[in-house]
């Protein structure tokens, strides 16, 4: 799958840090790092933070609602799947 650059280049310190907040969020979202939605996460992580997310709070939260929205999970009222992963 091939990717479009967008946005400002991200600094080392950045991708530390968003590195950890995907380490959250798909801990959280109960996935494993060789689930494909990983992969996505992570996508997830960079985009809303180069769409201006900076907080790490709110990015762990849209992060996990919007994943949450794409598996259908968004009926349980907290955007996480309450089934076993």
């Amino acid at each position: 799958m091939g990717y479009a650059f967008v946005g400002e280049p991200l600094h080392p310190e950045e991708l530390d840090r968003l590195g950890r907040v995907y380490e959250v969020a798909r801990w959280m979202a109960g996935t494993s790092r060789h689930d494909p939605s990983a992969e996505r996460l992570a996508a997830m992580v960079i985009r809303f933070y180069q769409l201006g997310v900076k907080d790490d709070e709110v990015l762990l939260a849209s992060i996990l609602k919007t994943h949450g929205e794409l598996r259908g999970d968004a009926a349980n009222g907290t955007g996480l799947s309450t089934d076993p992963v």
